[in-house]
């Protein structure tokens, strides 16, 4: 400093002499002030030779004067970059180099380094960009920003519809998942995840366990706010000094080369300022790339405890060309540059997604929480119908999980105990179908029955039409049987044929014969009607008809969905089709035959019929069947057969047929 202010006060005694000797012709004067004044060139009249710089040191001073440098007083010295034309109100501030690896390019081969030290520094710069390009492409990656809370809300259906209910996940205390998992139990060693979701919405939002709808202080909305003004903040103060740092830089004078005089840069080349250019388009780019990328993960953060450490990770990353700097550049590398204006910024900060939390915890917990459910697997599958987009155990959870717990299930049956519940579980369609003593669709849906639309009843039956009918794939509401006649003949009709036999024609002894069996669905006491009106009837053989003829079409179909596709590839298929043509052709006197008296495959006759698929032919047929020159109506015990010509039932230990 004071070798620049011993330059200063010979300037001001030179000029003041300059003045002095020109005092006799004042025009001049005038005329040089008049042109500052309306801003024209200046065009004074040359200087002495006494004025004149007339030695190498003096024109160094000279090219001080000429610019600002790191040591210098803005105040006393006029910056040749600072246009004439200025208000005189503006201000001339001081914009420092700042201490980052990204101020490399400005002094690399200018300052007295080595060569090693100058690779150091090049490769100190290409570390650094390449972290935080690597920080900017792993943040924007999908894989790395937290799960998107409104995707939560499919995953909650499906635990809720599924596990949350399923009865094999009751504790010994008889509770269920759902319930144990909305309460916050800690010793839960399963739907841990859900557990610690919910958790971690209550905590966001403020919400007591059993709430559902928010309060005004939301302790997550509003640290979320303040951390992601938090980030916005730091990355303006990034983009400000980059702006800052381009237009100083911008106004340092082109050269063939640059110039760096006394730590004052007097010139840039042009090859420098386009790199000085690339390095703060690059660093504008990682910015703005890190505030959307920084926004948009501290929004999707649903942790409370997680969203200040995320803020300042992400700070972090923006101070990486700062942290090597500091670790690994030498001191000296400090550089100062005029201070410009900033230019204005704006950010927002993004709400996090608390309507979707809220949707979220509305679909773990909201609702009845203390039922589970289970399905007799011999009858309907998990797996549901093909084509239903949910299983017939989800659809019913989803319906009921909402609904109010007085009102009629619509899936579900409710029993009292859990004894019960395991009894029921463990059922069969034929079990089933021994406990009622009467035809259900008789006695419910017949107008004038005993049970026509008794509450009680109802309470029994509905639940179930509804159940067979989505077995099915039929989701409408069902009302009654005729709504479902034409599923009636499917193999896996089973409880639709139990609910609905008269429609379903288990009491109709002249229908087709398949599936008319309790293990299939028709209950006794519907198959007891079908006898009692066959007792009436003439004991001979009903004619081939349409009945006739579909039965023996769906022979081979229903082998495949009993045994499966595999049974239409059987070396049985040539006797399957004779049996079928033959009996289509002959009707009833094909029974007869030696070598069509057997169903295909088993030592079961024809006549008897198979209580896993067949009600016995004899009813269709009794004059064909005929035992000892005797008719005989079978029922489903092949021991008893009933002939309408005798009062007496007789019993026999074995058939032979004529």
């Amino acid at each position: 400093f004071e070798r620049v202010n011993d330059r200063l006060h010979l300037l001001e005694s030179r000029m003041d002499g300059l003045v002095e000797e020109k005092a006799a012709s004042p025009g001049e004067i005038i005329a040089c002030a008049i042109g500052i004044g309306d801003g024209s060139p200046v065009e004074c009249n040359e200087p002495t030779p006494e004025t004149q710089p007339n030695s190498e040191k003096d024109q160094v001073a000279a090219g001080a004067l000429g610019s600002v440098g790191v040591g210098s007083d803005p105040t006393s010295i006029t910056s040749s970059r600072v246009s004439v034309h200025d208000d005189p109100d503006d201000q001339v501030g001081m914009v420092p180099f700042a201490e980052s690896a990204w101020t490399y390019p400005v002094v690399i081969c200018l300052v007295r380094a080595g060569v090693v030290e100058a690779i150091f520094a090049v490769l100190l710069l290409l570390v650094n960009l390449f972290m935080q390009v690597a920080f900017m492409i792993v943040i924007l990656t999908p894989d790395f920003l937290p799960e998107d809370i409104a995707e939560q809300i499919h995953f909650a259906k499906r635990w809720r519809r599924s596990v949350a209910h399923d009865q094999q996940n009751l504790d010994l205390a008889s509770t269920s998942l759902a319930s144990r998992v909305c309460n916050g139990d800690g010793a839960l060693i399963v739907s841990t995840r859900q557990a610690s979701l919910l958790e971690n919405i209550d905590k966001y939002i403020g919400l007591a366990t059993d709430a559902f709808e928010p309060e005004f202080f939301q302790p997550g909305v509003l640290l979320a706010v303040v951390c992601v003004l938090l980030w916005s903040l730091c990355v303006y103060k990034e983009l400000r000094s980059i702006v800052h740092a381009f237009e100083a830089v911008r106004l340092i004078p082109r050269s063939a080369t640059t110039i760096l005089q006394d730590n004052v840069l007097q010139s840039l080349s042009i090859s420098r300022f386009k790199v000085l250019k690339a390095t703060y388009v690059v660093r504008t780019l990682i910015a703005i790339s890190l505030l959307m990328s920084g926004i948009r993960w501290l929004a999707q953060t649903t942790s409370i405890t997680e969203l200040m450490l995320n803020a300042v990770a992400l700070n972090a990353i923006l101070d990486v060309d700062e942290f090597l700097f500091a670790g690994f550049t030498p001191m000296t590398i400090h550089l100062a540059i005029q201070k410009l204006e900033p230019l204005p910024m704006k950010y927002t900060a993004r709400k996090p997604q608390v309507d979707a939390m809220l949707a979220v915890k509305r679909e773990l917990c909201y609702g009845n929480q203390t039922f589970v459910v289970g399905m007799v697997t011999e009858d309907t599958p998990l797996g549901g119908h093909t084509g239903a987009a949910l299983s017939l155990v989800e659809r019913a959870v989803e319906i009921h999980k909402f609904a109010d717990p007085h009102e009629e299930p619509y899936y579900i049956g409710f029993v009292p105990n859990r004894n019960t519940f395991d009894i029921d579980r463990s059922q069969s369609i034929a079990d089933e179908t021994a406990e009622f003593s009467f035809c259900l669709e008789q006695v419910y849906f017949t107008e004038g029955a005993q049970w026509y639309q008794d509450p009680a009843m109802g309470a029994l039956i509905n639940f179930r039409l509804r159940t067979a009918a989505a077995v099915l794939g039929r989701f409408d509401h069902i009302t009654n049987c005729q709504q479902v006649a034409d599923l009636c003949s499917q193999h896996d009709a089973r409880l639709l044929r139990l609910v609905c036999g008269v429609t379903c024609k288990c009491s109709d002894p002249f229908s087709s014969p398949w599936y008319k069996v309790p293990y299939h669905g028709c209950a006794d006491s519907c198959l007891e009607i079908a006898q009692q009106r066959l007792a009436s009837e003439e004991c001979k053989d009903r004619p081939i008809d349409d009945t006739w003829n579909q039965m023996w079409d769906d022979y081979l179909p229903t082998l495949v969905n009993t045994y499966g596709p595999a049974v239409s590839q059987s070396s049985a298929i040539p006797l399957l089709e004779a049996l079928v043509l033959a009996m289509k052709t002959d009707g009833c006197v094909a029974l007869t035959r030696p070598e069509f008296q057997y169903i295909v495959g088993s030592q079961v006759r024809w006549c008897e019929g198979n209580p896993d698929l067949i009600r016995p032919l004899a009813w269709t047929c009794p004059e064909s069947c005929w035992v000892k020159a005797h008719c005989y109506n079978f029922t489903l015990n092949p021991a008893t057969s009933i002939c309408p010509l005798y009062q007496e039932p007789l019993m026999i230990t074995r058939f032979e047929l004529f």
